[in-house]
């Protein structure tokens, strides 16, 4: 017998979740309601586990990281996955999972509605064939898929393949390869991937934007414009707007401030010294002459003066 036919424990999913929520969003999900089944970390009246993406791929040795944190960012949209952080140490970022039972009900509520639908349809087929044309395919069979994409679970949805290649498309990773930052390279990966846990993608994406804006197509120029934001505390892009507003108005105040920096309002102006000689001269030309007589009767004055002292 082949050694990769049942040799090992099987992973085992319900081919109806995997219709609804996508092969590998059922695969992840059946493993993590078997450990929190067994978990004993109770938080917020629920039972949690804790794992950072290389431990769980660790479970799933057929995914990489980075399909493995899409994977959970998929769940956690539809918000059949919920994650938090009960971690002990602020320096700690591995995230705590839990599934929403509550959002799984609905799903098997509206497969049961489903196909109490499709039993009446077909009973009204039966006793009308011709005025009901076609009874609704809710029982496809579960197609082959490959471990990097969910968007072949199902080839007959068409519109369903269509809305996951939209969200893959708009993955941190895909922006990275596709707006000329170059090839993703796993050490690269990594780094992006962690961003992503310590903020969330669309603020990951939206620092590339601004790379792309800024002519600076390397992923360290994006880097450094998030750890700008954490720095900060931005933790989304309607606060980057913010700030960057902010910032706009700061430089416009500081240019104002700037250009009137020369001219300040009720400043006394100095008198230029030459100012106060040219007065001294029109004063003293003002000044008029005293007559020969009046000279001559001085130099007399003096002289007798003079003789006197003698």
């Amino acid at each position: 017998m082949s050694k990769l036919l049942m040799d090992e424990k099987p992973l085992l999913v319900m081919p109806s979740l995997a219709t609804k929520v996508g092969l590998s969003e059922a695969i992840f999900l059946q493993q993590l309601h078997y450990w929190i089944d067994r978990s004993v970390n109770i938080e917020e009246g629920h039972k949690w586990v804790y794992n950072t993406a290389k431990e769980w791929q660790g479970q799933f040795p057929f995914w990489s990281i980075n399909t493995i944190r899409r994977v959970i960012k998929s769940l956690e949209d539809k918000q059949l996955v919920i994650s938090g952080n009960f971690n002990s140490l602020p320096i700690d970022k591995t995230k705590w999972y839990r599934i929403d039972y509550e959002k799984i009900k609905e799903i098997e509520d509206e497969d049961v509605d489903s196909r109490k639908v499709e039993s009446t349809t077909q009973s009204e087929y039966s006793k009308h064939p011709k005025q009901v044309v076609e009874a609704p395919n809710l029982g496809r069979p579960l197609p082959e898929s490959t471990t990097e994409s969910t968007s072949e679970i199902n080839n007959n949805n068409i519109n369903a393949g269509v809305e996951e290649e939209k969200e893959i498309a708009e993955t941190p990773f895909l922006f990275y390869e596709k707006n000329g930052f170059g090839i993703l390279t796993p050490h690269v990966g990594e780094k992006i991937g962690s961003w992503i846990d310590d903020t969330n993608e669309e603020l990951v994406i939206h620092a590339m934007k601004t790379s792309v804006e800024n002519g600076a197509l390397r992923w360290n120029y994006a880097e450094a414009i998030l750890r700008d934001w954490h720095n900060k505390k931005i933790t989304s892009i309607e606060q980057v707007l913010a700030s960057e507003k902010k910032r706009e108005a700061e430089k416009t105040k500081a240019k104002a401030s700037s250009g009137n920096r020369n001219y300040r309002p009720g400043r006394e102006e100095k008198t230029p010294e030459w100012f106060g000689k040219d007065k001294q001269k029109k004063k003293d030309a003002s000044t008029p002459e005293k007559s020969k007589e009046e000279v001559d009767a001085e130099r007399e004055a003096l002289i007798k003066e003079l003789q006197g002292d003698s």
